[in-house]
């Protein structure tokens, strides 16, 4: 009888030390799912992030000019305007768009004035500590998640007759147009690459029209 007691006791023995074993399996895949849930996190945020950015750069003046009260809201760039380009005579419309103002380069002010300042601005979007930039020490995912902004002069070319295609990745032009491409890319650094965000190429896109904005009327006195 103590004989089959201790057999019954083995059997129980072995059987726990499988379950456990079955147990500690499960483990990395556990780990697993839970560090893809953090990256899809970390993608998501880094994803609101650059959305935030195209809202501030769209919430720019058009065009470095535009930031002159003296000049027009509605500049004449290389392309023509609104009025020359659709063969309206002056007086049809009432306002100063007729005033030559060719609208500048981008990336020309170191100020960050108007929209065309934003282009080739890289931001790093890692895990900083409260009480300063360093980053904390750690295994972090994602911690060099880059987000670069782009501002182009993209083809303005229309038919108010036809209907018009319109590329929506256009190539960059040398010229002023009437229309900037406004792109910002979320992209890993060299040392990380193992990610969410690597070769998926995430680029939020977006267009601003040299339309002219709203300015404060005021009379004197």
């Amino acid at each position: 009888m103590k004989k089959i007691r201790k057999a019954i006791a083995m059997v129980e023995l072995i059987f726990a030390i499988v379950v456990m074993g079955i147990a500690m399996l499960a483990i990395p895949m556990i780990t697993s799912q839970s560090v893809k849930g953090t990256r899809s996190a970390l993608t998501q945020e880094s994803i609101a992030a650059a959305a935030s950015q195209i809202a501030m750069i769209s919430a720019k003046p058009w065009d470095n000019t535009n930031t002159q009260e003296t000049t027009p809201t509605i500049l004449t760039t290389g392309s023509g305007n609104f009025v020359t380009r659709n063969g309206l005579s002056a007086g049809v419309v009432n306002s100063r768009i007729l005033s030559a103002n060719a609208a500048t380069p981008v990336n020309t002010d170191p100020n960050n004035q108007d929209m065309g300042d934003f282009n080739n601005i890289v931001t790093l979007l890692g895990i900083n500590n409260a009480q300063g930039n360093a980053v904390w020490d750690g295994d972090y995912v994602d911690q060099s998640i880059q987000m670069t902004s782009g501002v182009t002069y993209a083809p303005d070319a229309v038919n108010l007759n036809q209907n018009t295609i319109f590329n929506y990745a256009p190539a960059a032009l040398a010229v002023t147009t009437n229309i900037k491409h406004i792109t910002v890319t979320l992209r890993t650094g060299p040392a990380q690459t193992d990610d969410l965000v690597a070769g998926k190429n995430i680029v939020l896109n977006a267009f601003a029209c040299n339309i002219g904005s709203a300015l404060a009327a005021t009379r004197g006195f």
